[in-house]
């Protein structure tokens, strides 16, 4: 039953959380099989343990059987949420094994998932993990210009608290490409936003 499955998915992201990885994998593959006997009824908790898998996979360096458990989750993928989730950790996978250019393909089609079903601070972040892929694959104007865009979508839609995120990224990018005036300035209005926001964790 599902809250039988609930419970099996909460034990495994607990595990994780207390650094137990290794186990989380375990319990994900098995809350995947129940999942799977229930033929189709319990398609979203199979995609669930599925990118909870590949979570965990991703973490212990098990980069091949991450990128296919990610896979799988979109293919099974009920909706596009779903799917901006599952693209966005198979983009991680691929970024971490620094295969850059799949890093890429993955990581867009998440941002645009995100941007589609209007879940603005995952495609916030999803954008600012983008630009790293596009820099991995020495794609530095492409690794800026969604940067640029993203500054312009946090104006026109209010959030500041992104916007600084995004100011921030844009700053270590700049730096990185020895632009460093540019970096600065960017770093400063950063920090004018983090300020009034009160947001320590930037």
């Amino acid at each position: 039953p599902a809250d039988q499955l609930q419970s099996i998915l909460f034990k495994g992201i607990a595990q994780r959380d207390n650094k137990e990885i290794k186990a989380s994998s375990v319990t994900f593959k098995y809350g995947f099989e129940s999942a799977q006997l229930g033929n189709t009824k319990f398609m979203q908790y199979e995609q669930r343990f599925l990118y909870q898998l590949g979570t965990s996979q991703a973490l212990l360096k098990d980069y091949f059987e991450a990128t296919d458990s990610f896979s799988k989750s979109i293919r099974i993928a009920t909706n596009d949420e779903e799917r901006a989730l599952s693209f966005d950790g198979l983009a991680r996978a691929y970024y971490l094994n620094n295969k850059a250019s799949n890093a890429v393909e993955s990581g867009l089609k998440a941002s645009l998932l995100y941007q589609k079903v209007g879940l603005y601070g995952e495609y916030a972040d999803a954008t600012i993990e983008l630009s790293r892929y596009y820099y991995l694959d020495k794609q530095e104007t492409k690794a800026l210009s969604v940067l640029d865009k993203l500054e312009k979508f946090c104006i026109d839609n209010g959030g500041e608290y992104y916007l600084a995120k995004t100011l921030i990224a844009q700053s270590s990018l700049l730096e990185k490409l020895g632009k460093t005036d540019l970096s600065i300035d960017k770093q400063n209005k950063a920090d004018i936003l983090i300020e009034r926001l009160g947001a320590k964790d930037l």
